[in-house]
């Protein structure tokens, strides 16, 4: 799953440059699995597989999404920032999460 939210995740990793090797292709099946997110969003608002929610991004095409915004935007907005999907997210586990998760992954 994508992740799309007002807050930032923070990993100990520089940000991925474009490749064409897929090393980063683990992460996706990775949250695909978890679906810690998914399972704990009191909005309903995380998909199992990704949808298109902005057409004709001009140079990149469409962009495809598990968040329903239509959902998430008016929950996030009446409790203050929701913020539940990142609090369950092994991803969020502080420093050296992402090199954990991948070793135990792979």
């Amino acid at each position: 799953m994508q992740r799309q939210r007002l807050s930032p995740i923070f990993i100990e990793e520089k940000l991925f440059e474009y490749t064409d090797n897929d090393e980063h292709n683990w992460i996706e099946q990775y949250c695909k699995s978890c679906g810690n997110c998914q399972k704990n969003c009191p909005a309903d608002a995380i998909f199992d597989e990704k949808v298109v929610s902005i057409e004709n991004i001009k140079g990149i095409g469409a962009m495809r999404t598990c968040i329903d915004k239509e959902k998430c935007f008016p929950y996030f907005g009446k409790s203050m920032g929701c913020s539940i999907c990142l609090k369950v997210c092994p991803f969020s586990g502080g420093p050296k999460t992402y090199q954990a998760l991948k070793k135990n992954y792979n």
